[in-house]
């Protein structure tokens, strides 16, 4: 059974699969790096019209609600409809409409476009360097009696090491790819595609991004 695909996802969420404070991600937002958006029931606004569903927010109004002591929820009172346009200011409810930590969400497309661009900027370097014990086998990999061909992920990690140990850590994820799927090529002659070995590499890859000096991790409220 296929099923449609996920809209959006919550900020705290994709945060903790970011591997950063949620903090940080609202201020990346305020910088213009991602927009953020809630999912409303029906407000009225300044046009006189009436909208629901998702909306996109102000980062800097969010801000507060990711602080260690921040406020439980924060009344929104201007809004952006998804469609775009000008910023609305909220007549009803009076005051703006509330919202929490998990009502802040983030939609699939501007995620997917977040990462595709943080994937390919140039990462900090790390503050410690690689060591490795032991050299790996050179040995070439072959599948076993009985077994279908397929790929040596366990080889691959071990060139990843290489890699970083002997050439420092790539300037993006795509760079690290390429290299791999050459090393495939080499080693193997039959190589995954980029796609795969991108997703192969991923949670190495952002494991690789220090945070920044100072940068504390929320409490989970």
């Amino acid at each position: 059974m296929r099923f449609p695909s996920v809209p959006f996802s919550g900020l705290k969420e994709l945060a903790e699969k970011w591997g950063v404070d949620p903090c940080l991600v609202v201020k990346w937002a305020i910088d213009g790096h991602i927009r953020l958006w809630a999912v409303v029931p029906p407000i009225h606004t300044t046009p006189g019209r009436v909208i629901s569903g998702t909306v996109e927010i102000e980062p800097a109004e969010c801000l507060r609600l990711f602080h260690p002591n921040g406020p439980d929820t924060i009344n929104l009172q201007r809004v952006k409809h998804t469609q775009g346009g000008a910023w609305e200011d909220v007549t009803k409810p009076a005051g703006g409409f509330a919202i929490g930590i998990h009502d802040v969400i983030i939609l699939a497309a501007e995620t997917e476009r977040f990462e595709r661009k943080a994937s390919d900027a140039a990462p900090e370097p790390p503050e410690k360097p690689v060591v490795i014990e032991e050299k790996p086998s050179t040995q070439k990999w072959q599948p076993g009696p009985g077994r279908s061909a397929t790929h040596d992920w366990e080889a691959m990690h071990a060139e990843v090491t290489r890699i970083i140990y002997e050439e420092g850590v790539p300037a993006s994820l795509g760079e690290l790819t390429r290299k791999i799927e050459a090393w495939f090529t080499t080693e193997f002659r039959n190589a995954p595609d980029e796609r795969t070995i991108s997703r192969k590499l991923s949670p190495t890859w952002w494991k690789l991004q220090e945070k920044a000096p100072g940068q504390t991790t929320r409490k989970t409220r």
